[in-house]
């Protein structure tokens, strides 16, 4: 919630702030800008959860790290998908500041997933 708070939403304002300034002066509400808000920060605060849900998929047994890693591109695409719905905003700038995250936690995810594997008996 605070990459959402501190990175995201400035630049999804500023974007969304500039629109049509040329010729429109922007009118906010307090109840429209919460509702963003919270919106942002819910969504963002969820998908970044992702390390921690694969963590438990691994050890009831359902994922393993090979198949997270045999499924990077179809993870890939799935996530700049989510990350397009979850940015408000249609600039690309926005879009890759949701995504890449996203990439860099399913990639964490895998090495997470390492250890919630069983560990092998060590014989001495």
């Amino acid at each position: 919630m605070a990459f959402a708070y501190f990175v995201l939403l400035p630049a999804s304002l500023q974007f969304l702030l500039k629109i049509g300034r040329s010729r429109l002066e922007p009118v906010i509400s307090v109840d429209a800008y919460l509702s963003f808000v919270t919106t942002i920060l819910g969504w963002t605060g969820l998908i970044f959860e992702l390390p921690v849900a694969l963590f438990i998929l691994a050890k009831v047994g359902v994922v393993t790290p090979e198949w997270l890693r045999q499924q990077r591109s179809y993870a890939i695409l799935i996530l700049v998908i989510i990350a397009a719905v979850i940015t408000p905003t249609t600039d690309p700038v926005n879009l890759m500041l949701m995504a890449v995250p996203l990439i860099v936690l399913y990639e964490c995810s895998i090495l997470v997933t390492q250890f919630a594997l069983p560990k092998k008996n060590l014989r001495r």
